[in-house]
């Protein structure tokens, strides 16, 4: 394996265990607590992309669901999350020629999208579908409050340099 395969690597896990713990940790919101794991998802995807990310990411995040009161969300979560990734690069290479803060908002809102389609089938298997419409809006203000929490830290490491370090050839 090369070094740049290796850091690629090591580098992905970091982020895994990132989401795993900003997962884990709930913040106070609106209609509930919140957590910021997908902020750390969506930073993972920008700063480092591809599929690495994706399984890293997911991984952290259904581990997180595995070792707390919602094992039943892991399966859904384990999917979810690597959809997000894969929503998120995809509107990336989409959108290129846009600013940089558009895009970042487009990628994020795309993959925001997949958490809050991909719970509401879940739930709708598990629950039926009134119980998890029920879902929808603290879904929504998850994904808002990741949103905006990633574009900041994205844009704090760019502005350091910070992001250039990442993906730096070794």
């Amino acid at each position: 394996m090369s070094t740049k395969n290796v850091k690629k690597t090591v580098l992905a896990a970091a982020f895994g265990a990132l989401v795993f713990a900003a997962t884990w940790i709930l913040v106070p919101a609106p209609l509930g607590n919140v957590n910021l794991g997908d902020s750390m998802l969506l930073l993972g995807a920008w700063a480092l992309g591809g599929p690495l990310v994706a399984v890293a990411c997911a991984l952290g995040a259904a581990l997180c669901d595995l070792l707390s009161a919602y094992a039943i969300y892991a399966p859904a979560t384990l999917l979810i999350k690597a959809c997000m990734v894969f929503a998120a690069l995809g509107v990336q290479k989409l959108t290129q020629s846009l600013p940089r803060l558009l895009r970042l908002l487009l990628c994020a809102l795309s993959a925001e999208a997949v958490m809050v389609t991909g719970y509401f089938a879940w739930e709708c298997i598990l629950y039926g579908a009134l119980p998890a419409a029920v879902n929808i809006p603290f879904n929504l203000i998850q994904g808002g409050i990741c949103t905006v929490v990633a574009i900041v830290l994205y844009e704090l490491l760019h502005r350091t340099g910070l992001l250039r370090l990442l993906n730096e050839k070794s």
